[in-house]
């Protein structure tokens, strides 16, 4: 990414030049130009292409955390059934006394 900003930072300063130059520098100046922005376009495709992976590997890890969470709640479930019975007698019991 560096080299793509020192690339538009050099066409900024040398397009500022322009009203100084002569006829055949402008004309070159402007091929020169013209090959900026050849670049700063394969520049623009390659950052895309870099989104891309990125986007597919963030996916890939959504899935994972979403599978995960599956794990995490199925077994939170298995511990909440387990301490199911347990917690009911407690209560039944808390019932009675307060029933008395």
């Amino acid at each position: 990414m560096a080299d793509g900003k020192r690339t538009l930072e050099e066409t900024i300063r040398r397009h500022k030049t322009i009203s100084r130059m002569d006829p055949s520098q402008k004309a070159e100046h402007g091929l020169s130009i013209v090959e900026d922005i050849k670049d700063s376009r394969e520049f623009v495709h390659e950052l895309k292409e870099e989104i891309m992976r990125i986007q597919e590997r963030v996916n890939k890890m959504e899935k994972l955390l979403a599978q995960l969470r599956c794990v995490v709640n199925v077994e939170t479930w298995e511990i909440i059934s387990s301490h199911k019975a347990p917690l009911k007698e407690e209560k039944e019991g808390e019932g009675d006394s307060s029933a008395s």
